[in-house]
Formats: structure tokens, sequence, C-alpha cells
């Protein structure tokens, strides 16, 4: 499994960046929307440049977020999928909500390591696709 490569903090969130994929933590009693998005997309640009990668939520905290914004990121063309961790059946029912306004790849989780394995097999069968094509 990938190692941990860089730690960013965000006003609303800890990311943890890997070769393929990225960590988030967001912080307790955020409402994530567009703004916040915004501000993480482009953390995440920073890093990954043009490189394939995942996005993993890892749903220690409680906060909100609108799904809606979940429209705009599956529109992202580098990212290639997303997965939510949960430690709640009520986060797990949110995160199946959410999964409806996400046009990618999405699964829902109980452990951040499945999680990373999940997607770092999936970065590396869309990588061979686009190597394909």
């Amino acid at each position: 499994m990938n190692q941990l490569i860089k730690i960013t903090e965000l006003d609303f969130t800890t990311l943890h960046f890997y070769e393929k994929c990225v960590v988030s933590v967001i912080k307790e009693d955020v409402n994530v929307d567009q703004d916040a998005l915004e501000k993480l997309w482009a953390a995440m640009e920073d890093f990954y440049k043009d490189k394939l990668y995942g996005y993993i939520s890892d749903r220690k905290n409680h906060y909100s977020v609108n799904p809606l914004i979940h429209i705009n990121s599956s529109k992202t063309p580098t990212l290639v999928g997303m997965a939510i961790v949960c430690n709640s059946h009520l986060k797990e029912m949110t995160a199946a909500f959410e999964k409806r306004f996400f046009a990618k790849p999405f699964q829902i989780f109980n452990d951040l390591n499945l999680a990373k394995i999940w997607m770092d097999s999936l970065v590396d069968e869309m990588n061979t696709y686009q190597e394909i094509d």
C-alpha cells in the first residue's frame, strides 16, 4: 500500500496525500458547500496535477455535506472515484444518499485500509484503460 507523502491542513479539513489517493478528514461541525469544495479541489489539483487519483472521505467527525456538490465533483477529469469510510449506520445511510449525485465509482466502507486498497486498484484500472486509448 502507498506511503503517506504529504499532509495539508485547510480551515475545514486535513488532507493526507498518497500516490494514488487523498484521504480527507473533515473537521467537526463543518458545512461542506461549494466554497469548501473549491478549496479542496485546488489543493488536490496542486498535488496531483494531471495524474489520476481517488478521493476518500474518512468520516470520523460529525459534519454536513450538500450532496449537490458531488455533481460538480464528478466532472473533475482526473478524479476516478470516491470512497466514504463510515463509523455508524447513520453515516452509511447519508453516504448512500450522496452516492446518487456522484457519476463515477463510489463505494462505502467501514475500514479505511479497505477503502485505500479499492481506490488504488481503481486508479490502476483507469490508468491501464487510459494507456489502451
